[in-house]
């Protein structure tokens, strides 16, 4: 049993793990094919995003509602396409999935987990952005070039979102450094929620 594991006998999601090899080959997706499917997956969004800064230029209300929508609107995709597919494009492309320790199907739960910290980054720093904007004066932002209203905006931004950035870059490096020492490739999000990421072949 993986010395990461936190769940208890007897849960939804308890069950052995999967070998570290199988058929002459490592069973779990290690860093490099993880980080693959992320490349992947910005590539997929790109053209999102851009449509999300277009249509922010519409008006000053386009901002507020764009604000909300493309905030959780990545951890969205993550957690459907993995509740769905158990795996996201990125993943697909690059033969990888998240399963059960035993490589069977996870459920909304484990998708819903294992992005449940960077969805509660995401939506602090929607609500930041958010407060940001209800003051900021309309026509003031919007004489500005693109620059000029970001750097206005962040002047709006309440104090207590300075202590985002750090808890996101140590949850960043935690999951990186945890992935990287554990025999099953495990990031702790996949501790968090019970679940593996393998080569898509040995699941069930």
């Amino acid at each position: 049993m993986d010395f990461l594991s936190i769940q208890k006998e007897g849960s939804p999601v308890y069950a052995e793990f999967l070998p570290i090899q199988k058929e002459g080959s490592p069973v779990y997706a290690g860093f490099w094919k993880r980080f693959g499917a992320l490349l992947v997956d910005s590539f997929v969004l790109f053209p999102v995003g851009m449509i999300f800064l277009l249509l922010e230029r519409i008006s000053f209300w386009s901002v507020i509602v764009v604000t909300a929508v493309s905030a959780i609107f990545f951890d969205t995709y993550v957690i459907y396409f993995h509740y769905r597919y158990g795996a996201t494009l990125g993943k697909m492309v690059t033969g990888i999935k998240v399963t059960l320790p035993n490589g069977s199907p996870i459920e909304f739960k484990e998708a819903l987990l294992r992005s449940c910290v960077e969805l509660a980054l995401s939506v602090t720093t929607m609500v930041a952005r958010l407060s940001a904007l209800i003051i900021a004066d309309a026509e003031q932002y919007q004489s500005l070039d693109w620059i000029g209203q970001e750097e206005y905006v962040a002047s709006l931004i309440p104090p207590w979102h300075q202590a985002v950035e750090p808890i996101y870059w140590f949850w960043f490096w935690s999951e990186v450094v945890v992935l990287l020492f554990n025999e099953r490739k495990r990031a702790l999000h996949d501790i968090i929620a019970g679940t593996i990421v393998i080569h898509k072949r040995f699941a069930r």
